[in-house]
């Protein structure tokens, strides 16, 4: 069973095999098992991924790609700021 996730929650989770942190965005699916966030990658952009509960850890759903840009939708302006901020409790 996953833990108990609200949009804004910090989402620790291995991506490619790497140890990061997300910010959740839709946490609607999380009794299924899946949560959306807003994560950095290696080039400090702003993406978001779906996740999907796996072995009591939080793993990168989205195999064959990064997911789309979340830098410039206003709706995710608030997450891309903590994500890059750092401020995660």
């Amino acid at each position: 069973m996953p833990p108990k996730i609200r949009a804004g929650y910090p989402v620790p989770f291995l991506y490619h095999g790497t140890h990061k942190v997300g910010i959740a965005v839709d946490s609607s699916l999380v009794a299924e098992g899946m949560v959306r966030v807003v994560y950095l990658t290696s080039a400090f952009k702003a993406h978001l991924a779906w996740l999907r509960w796996q072995d009591n850890t939080w793993v990168w759903a989205e195999p064959t790609h990064d997911g789309p840009s979340a830098e410039d939708n206003p709706l995710l302006e608030p997450f891309v700021i903590t994500v890059k901020n750092g401020r995660y409790g």
